[in-house]
């Protein structure tokens, strides 16, 4: 099982809001990515923002999941991934753009380890 950190986003530098862990799953799925998003009630109380930060997080995704789909259809392999909120900062002032950008850098990632 491969770890991913997305790192940086809203928060203490040692502390990474979000991180991720992928592995190839088990199963006959026909899609070659299978994504899920966990942020725990610990850290964001209010239901409506963890939705918020679900929401953010599946658009982002899905706005650039090209690359990875690309790359494992030419391997044909798969891949799950599950992608963890772990920010102390406030989620309200957590933006798409800030998200999106964290999607960008982990994808090579993933990618290389793949």
């Amino acid at each position: 099982m491969h770890c991913y950190v997305l790192k940086g986003l809203l928060g203490k530098p040692e502390t990474p809001p979000l991180s991720g862990m992928a592995k190839a799953p088990a199963g006959n799925n026909e899609l070659p990515v299978r994504v899920g998003f966990a942020v725990p009630k610990k850290l964001v109380p209010l239901a409506v923002d963890r939705n918020r930060i679900k929401r953010l997080l599946r658009e982002a995704f899905r706005k650039n999941k090209e690359q990875l789909y690309t790359l494992l259809h030419t391997r044909d392999s798969r891949i799950s991934i599950v992608v963890m909120y772990r920010a102390g900062a406030s989620p309200k002032k957590l933006s798409y753009a800030d998200i999106e950008r964290e999607w960008k850098e982990i994808i090579p990632k993933i990618i290389a380890a793949a």
